[in-house]
């Protein structure tokens, strides 16, 4: 396949998704078992060392399904359609919540807590260039 958007469409979405489900699971874990334990800093510590590998695990195995494409191309399409979804997945669900009114009961996150939430954000965008250069 020459067109390396087309070649990253299935895999993007399949990125993307797969890292929203993630997120999504360790989420609640996060929120309602950890921090409450621990506090909310040591708790995104622990969710982001979970995540981090899962993302290079599932950086990996989505960067093989473009490997006839053009590498910096079909990688980079991949990710931003990847970030694409993370993005407009976690906006709707941040406003079905915000219409439960749970938000308003959560203590926001501190500096350090959303530095490392957009330290995962970076490395979600990163992991597939590096997983494929790898190889």
């Amino acid at each position: 396949m020459n067109n390396p958007v087309k070649a990253a469409i299935n895999p993007g979405l399949r990125y993307g998704a797969i890292a929203f489900l993630m997120g999504a699971a360790f989420g609640p874990v996060r929120e309602l078992l950890l921090a409450p334990l621990l506090g909310g800093l040591p708790a995104a510590v622990i969710e982001a060392a979970v995540l981090a590998p899962a993302f290079w695990w599932l950086a990996r195995g989505c960067t093989t399904l473009i490997e006839d494409a053009p590498e910096w191309q079909a990688t980079a399409s991949l990710v931003l359609l990847g970030l694409v979804v993370v993005l407009l997945a976690e906006s709707l669900l941040a406003a079905v919540l915000l219409k439960t009114g749970l938000p308003a009961k959560r203590v926001a996150p501190g500096e350090m807590e959303r530095f490392i939430g957009y330290a995962l954000i970076v490395w979600f965008c990163l992991a597939p260039f590096l997983a494929r250069r790898q190889r």
